[in-house]
């Protein structure tokens, strides 16, 4: 046994070997974009919360976990990945449960949330989402050598490959805990073996497409809409490309397959095992999860805003606007060779559309996560642009040929700043100066008040007692925090010495957007963010603290600087949050 996996393991290393000799430029590309993701590995660390926004670790996944599996429960998201971040995490959790003074739920809890065990599941998952963020670029590049003809893979699939890293959003969300990046991993994963599969007889390999599919389904539900125009009709071409006599056994094949992926997805998603669960969270995924933040109105008019908007924001928030002309060219390319009968060509673009179909125009969003798909697909398309592009003027002189690649590197040098931007972000979020801010003011004993969830907050020195005021409502317990419900302005009754703000959360309470959005019949204001508006205690703690009507005065603003060189990208209310803290007026 021993000989034998000291085998693999050679056998492994020598293919990566061979790999990184034979595809020297695709394999810095992918060294490259694992040394720019892995700068905000430690975001926010040591810590007992993370600052991901959303993410399922350090809290999240053994408890989403446990109500997958519990009859009647349920848990936001399907467990594969909670079960990948399980297994990796299995030696912190036994070292907590033996440390743990009881096992009843209490203790469990006060262990687990401190900071060495958190911190252990959070850098975990970061290194997944690390990992998985390779294997997009690496996925992307193939598919976009899989859709050219063979003199053009090479310098398409490094083409798509730079483009992809250059990718702002998927930056970000690569060494975060979210599931974008792994459900988009299994996601390309499976598009890669369809396009391969397409022209061959359907067997093993659109089995394994069909799998990577569901995987992608168990680990976020939104990845159905990827599949769910997009493989029918391309699998209805292929039957109908597939000679007569071949017909019928291509549908069985295919039908077998799919039944084999539906069986799977149904055993790990709980439907099976939890099945009252199973329907409760779809209920809560169709309703409240998604409807109550929809942005535009299911009208006419709002999808075609919606479409308007994701159209007009294709490009500039994922890469520099003047991407468009070289998509547009690839399409244009994809479009041809399809007309050759070269049909995969257009596969990724069936992806594009089936996701904005299948889960835009229904969850009617597009924030940067929601269109991520589309963007980093686009690569694809982009690379097939820019490799026609130079082909084209290299086939007219060399001097127009220089020019062309000069373009093509301008782009890339440009499209650098913004993912170095998000870099920068990470290592100077301004909640390190307000911590360091309170670490030096706050006297022992003092008391900080703080607001909202976890996720939002800096770290508190240990001499300050630190109380959380807000209505009650679930909140994660923080080790070393007061937890109090109690309405915002019973502020005098309190007392605190210190308030911090952190805008990241504050913004729904302070937002002056309201009326321009309610004045438009092509967008709304999502029903939970007008809820949370219209709750006069925190909307009037929140305004009068900022115009200075409460006993508390500025003492401390860590905002990011207006005008620098690196700017303030908010991306999913996470990055650069404004922090700011009051101070109680000296009694006289």
């Amino acid at each position: 046994m021993k000989a034998t996996l000291t085998e693999r393991f050679r056998s492994l290393r020598s293919n990566l070997g061979a790999f990184a000799r034979e595809n020297r430029a695709l394999t810095t590309i992918l060294l490259a974009g694992v040394l720019i993701h892995c700068v905000g590995i430690t975001w926010g660390m040591p810590r007992s919360d993370g600052w991901d926004n959303d993410g399922v670790a350090p809290r999240d996944f053994l408890p989403g976990l446990a109500a997958t599996f519990t009859p009647g429960h349920y848990y936001t998201y399907p467990p594969l990945h909670l079960a990948i971040l399980g297994v990796l995490t299995l030696p912190f959790t036994l070292v907590a449960l033996l440390g743990a003074p009881a096992f009843d739920q209490a203790s469990l809890v006060a262990t687990f949330i401190r900071v060495p065990t958190m911190t252990a599941f959070a850098v975990t998952a970061r290194i997944v989402a690390i990992a998985m963020s390779v294997g997009i670029v690496f996925s992307i590049s193939r598919i976009a050598r899989r859709i050219v003809t063979p003199e053009k893979r090479e310098a398409t699939g490094i083409l798509a490959a730079l483009v992809a890293t250059m990718h702002v959003p998927f930056t970000y969300y690569s060494y975060t805990s979210n599931l974008d990046v792994p459900y988009l991993f299994w996601g390309l994963l499976s598009l890669d073996r369809f396009i391969e599969a397409f022209d061959a007889p359907a067997g093993k390999k659109l089995g394994l497409a069909f799998i990577f599919a569901i995987f992608a389904v168990a680990t976020k539900d939104q990845a159905y809409a990827l599949f769910l125009y997009s493989y029918p009709i391309a699998l209805a071409v292929k039957v109908w490309l597939t000679p007569k006599e071949s017909r019928l056994r291509e549908i069985w094949t295919i039908a077998k397959w799919g039944a084999l992926a539906v069986a799977i997805l149904l055993l790990v998603d709980g439907a099976l095992t939890n099945p009252t669960g199973f329907r409760a969270r779809l209920a809560f995924l169709s309703g409240p999860a998604s409807q109550d933040f929809a942005t535009y109105p299911k009208t006419a008019a709002g999808i075609a805003q919606l479409l308007k908007d994701l159209f007009l924001d294709f490009a500039p928030r994922a890469l520099p606007r003047i991407a468009i002309i070289p998509f547009l060219l690839g399409l244009g390319v994809a479009g041809a060779a399809v007309a050759r009968r070269r049909f995969v060509a257009i596969l990724p673009l069936l992806v594009i559309v089936s996701f904005t179909l299948a889960f835009n125009c229904v969850a009617r969003r597009v924030e940067d996560r929601f269109i991520m798909p589309q963007t980093l697909l686009a690569s694809v398309y982009i690379a097939v642009g820019f490799d026609a592009f130079n082909r084209a003027l290299f086939s007219k002189t060399r001097a127009l040929g220089a020019v062309s690649l000069a373009a093509t590197l301008a782009f890339f040098v440009f499209a650098i700043y913004p993912v170095l931007n998000i870099v920068v972000l990470t290592l100077r979020d301004p909640r390190y100066r307000a911590e360091a801010f309170l670490e030096e003011n706050v006297k022992p004993n003092e008391t900080i008040e703080v607001h909202g969830l976890s996720v939002y907050l800096p770290r508190f020195p240990k001499q300050a007692h630190v109380v959380r005021v807000g209505p009650a409502s679930r909140r994660n317990p923080l080790p070393d925090v007061e937890e109090k419900v109690d309405a915002l302005l019973n502020i005098d009754r309190r007392h605190p010495e210190w308030i911090v703000v952190v805008e990241c959360y504050a913004w729904r309470f302070l937002r002056h957007d309201v009326e321009a959005i309610l004045s438009v019949s092509t967008r709304q204001l999502p029903s939970a963010q007008a809820r949370e508006f219209s709750a006069d205690d925190q909307r009037l703690f929140f305004q009068r603290l900022y115009a200075g009507e409460l006993d508390y005065s500025p003492a401390f603003a860590a905002v990011w600087p207006e005008g620098g060189f690196w700017k303030r990208i908010d991306t999913h209310s996470a990055l650069g949050c404004p922090t700011r803290v009051f101070r109680r007026h000296p009694s006289e």
